[in-house]
């Protein structure tokens, strides 16, 4: 699997993993039962922590995006409903303002923002 990470970006590692992952996801890449690396192969790969890939599994299992049986690979789950995803988006977003607010970021940059992404964004 080909996840790409830096080190030099303020986003913590971890959820470089996790957010790739779900970008395959979101891609058709990835799709349900389909297995991940171990979290050693990917530490490996990756030349990064165990418990950085460990991290990140969970915090995509505690999502509901993936199941971690025990000793066996990471495995993708089903896809959310749209409104078990919307709510997720919902709560999401409430924590990014509340963040954003609290930097000092004005209302008019987060729109501005929002709109660039979704403007770049290639999945409908």
């Amino acid at each position: 699997m080909d996840i790409h990470i830096d080190s030099a970006k303020p986003l913590p590692l971890y959820k470089q993993i996790a957010h790739a992952i779900i970008e395959k996801i979101a891609a058709g890449e990835l799709q349900q039962g389909d297995t991940l690396p171990s979290i050693r192969q990917l530490a490996k790969t990756l030349q990064i922590n165990v418990n950085t890939v460990q991290k990140s599994y969970h915090d995509l299992a505690h999502r509901g995006v993936i199941e971690l049986p025990d000793k066996a690979k990471a495995i993708i789950c089903r896809q959310k409903t749209q409104e078990e995803a919307l709510q997720h988006f919902e709560e999401d977003v409430k924590l990014i303002i509340a963040e954003a607010y609290a930097a000092g970021v004005s209302r008019l940059m987060m729109e501005k923002t929002y709109k660039k992404i979704l403007r770049k964004r290639s999945i409908n």
